[in-house]
């Protein structure tokens, strides 16, 4: 294959394929009609002698061989991008950037709304989009565009991932306000908290063992679960409206209190805080407008914690 041959806009309309699994959408997103990305797909399943994406039922799926070239082309389109940017600075009050963030509930909650409070001074023609995930480690979520930034528990991070610490917190029991377990003086025992039914709140994968269930494990005993697997703001609304209890995040507890009517106390569990990262590929490492946007979640992140 001669590479001098190649139409770029057939990488293009490749890496909008892989990030979108739909031809419509990946259409919308070249700003050309479907037809005409229909006659790209036919051309680049002829070049790479490859279905690219194969309909299965009422979905795309990419082949093996797409997936494999994916992050390689996506790579080469980042340095061409950056190749033509690369004397031009990064202006946030007149750019139109839009910065996709993977994170969970727990970081929308705390973060995300300082941060569109800051572009709205500094940059009101940038936007955000959030992909709703616990796990920010998949390289494939950068390689294939669909992600600028990851922030939240860092697990088995590629090598080609970046990374740098935003903050720590630690857990914190929450409880609706004049709960009968808790005292005037805010102390909680843990007999007391073994003697409550509880509200499980993921922020880790679904795979992961939490750390108040390592913690318990430690001790040899587990807590009476009325619901599990719930997202934190659903389940703060609930532990307002019953005598279930939960545990938290500090920051979010301390956040949402006023909100939901709550009751934050200490726990009685030996908790190790957690750490919060901002992820981001390396391909990404000296694009201007990518360390602008990191720059300014460390800013944000200053105000809060």
């Amino acid at each position: 294959m001669n590479v001098y041959n190649i139409n770029l806009n057939l990488l293009k309309a490749f890496d909008a394929l892989m990030q979108t699994r739909n031809v419509s959408r990946a259409a919308e997103k070249l700003s050309i009609t479907q037809p005409s990305m229909s006659n790209l797909l036919a051309q680049l399943r002829e070049l790479f002698s490859d279905e690219i994406l194969i309909r299965r039922k009422k979905e795309m799926i990419a082949t093996q061989k797409a997936l494999e070239i994916s992050p390689k082309i996506r790579e080469a389109l980042e340095i061409l991008e950056q190749t033509f940017t690369a004397s031009e600075k990064f202006n946030p009050a007149t750019s139109n950037r839009v910065f996709t963030i993977a994170t969970n509930d727990y970081i929308q909650y705390v973060l995300i709304s300082r941060l569109i409070e800051k572009l709205e001074k500094i940059a009101p023609f940038v936007s955000i989009k959030i992909i709703s995930t616990e796990n920010i480690c998949h390289k494939e979520l950068y390689e294939t565009g669909r992600v600028d930034i990851g922030i939240g528990v860092i697990r088995n991070l590629d090598t080609r991932l970046q990374f740098e610490n935003l903050f720590t917190d630690d857990s914190v029991c929450v409880a609706r306000k004049k709960h009968p377990v808790f005292s005037e003086t805010n102390k909680f025992t843990l007999k007391e908290y073994l003697s409550c039914k509880h509200i499980f709140m993921r922020s880790l994968p679904s795979n992961e063992i939490s750390l108040t269930e390592q913690a318990l494990n430690k001790l040899g005993t587990s807590r009476q679960m009325k619901v599990e697997n719930m997202q934190i703001l659903p389940g703060l609304r609930t532990i307002q409206c019953t005598n279930l209890i939960g545990m938290v995040p500090r920051l979010i507890a301390e956040m949402a209190k006023g909100v939901f009517n709550l009751q934050v106390v200490n726990s009685p569990l030996k908790i190790p805080p957690i750490s919060i990262s901002m992820v981001w590929h390396n391909m990404h490492e000296s694009n201007w407008g990518h360390q602008w946007f990191r720059s300014l979640i460390n800013e944000v992140v200053a105000l809060i914690v």
